[in-house]
């Protein structure tokens, strides 16, 4: 055994279809350090809280499990459990995603220590979508090993917080009002990679569920692309306009796609609402 320690945070609400898959792929790494998994069960009404104490009473050294009386939503769920951390990194499995990689932390564990200028690394996505399995979207066409913040903002190829490793270090550094947004894994992450490189590893070691009742996935297209676009003028504002013209240059193709595809559906008047957006936001890009 190595002198160190991961963390795993496991975050879950009303996921008893999924829990035990989420908590059997953790339990099953193969690592040479310590392991502990945090559990925030963010008030679950079902059945998702006996099961954790299953695994609670089975595995009394390694589970521990934050109890609050209210639900805290997403990112203050997120800070209890970062902050209930003891690990020297700190590893994410949502409660209703899971891993296929018994090597996953191993890995990921190697590829930062022998990486210092990386604060994090991700993994290479599955998706499960109606019983079928696909790769991310996003990281279809990925090459680099290594990728800044200024890559991560001008596309989402991590998609997900079940495939990130983070050095506990850099989470500790991100500034503290990143929890008073509504913070998903786009966000928190480009506030870890003001803290050092986001490295890649072309394996597929991660399961991201998309289903009904997922937080994002019950959104509309249409939907889920304008609230990208408000979220990122909050996400500008938290980085004090460091990288405004990266955010600009990111909401124009979001406005692009929000432009063709109101085309696509002969809605006139939607055509001429985002396509003012789109070529007026091209021009403030341009003069940046």
């Amino acid at each position: 055994m190595i002198d160190m320690k991961i963390s795993v945070v496991l975050t879950s609400y009303n996921h008893e279809k999924y829990i035990e898959q989420a908590i059997e792929s953790i339990l099953r790494q193969k690592i040479n350090c310590a392991l502990e998994i945090v559990v925030g069960d963010d008030c679950s009404t079902d059945k998702t809280p006996i099961i954790i104490e299953k695994y609670k009473e089975k595995h009394p050294d390694t589970f521990i499990i934050l109890r609050d009386s209210s639900n805290l939503g997403l990112t203050k769920n997120l800070q209890r459990c970062f902050r209930a951390c003891s690990g020297d990194y700190v590893a994410v499995c949502e409660g209703d995603d899971y891993w296929i990689d018994d090597n996953k932390l191993a890995l990921q564990l190697e590829f930062l220590e022998s990486s210092r200028n990386c604060s994090m690394c991700f993994n290479k996505v599955r998706t499960l979508y109606n019983n079928q399995f696909g790769i991310y979207a996003g990281q279809n066409d990925l090459s680099d090993k290594e990728f800044s913040i200024h890559d991560l903002i001008g596309f989402n190829f991590i998609g997900n917080f079940s495939a990130c490793f983070y050095r506990k270090k850099a989470v500790d550094k991100i500034n503290p009002r990143i929890y008073d947004y509504l913070t998903y894994d786009w966000f928190f992450n480009m506030a870890v990679a003001e803290e050092g490189n986001i490295g890649y590893i072309d394996r597929e070691m991660s399961v991201y569920r998309v289903h009904e009742g997922g937080l994002w996935s019950k959104v509309s297209y249409e939907d889920q692309l304008m609230l990208i676009i408000k979220n990122i003028d909050q996400y500008n504002l938290f980085f004090e306009s460091k990288y405004e013209k990266d955010f600009l240059g990111q909401k124009n193709k979001l406005y692009l796609l929000l432009f063709k595809n109101s085309i696509k559906d002969k809605r006139a008047g939607k055509t001429i609402s985002y396509g003012a957006k789109f070529f007026g936001g091209r021009v403030r890009f341009m003069l940046k």
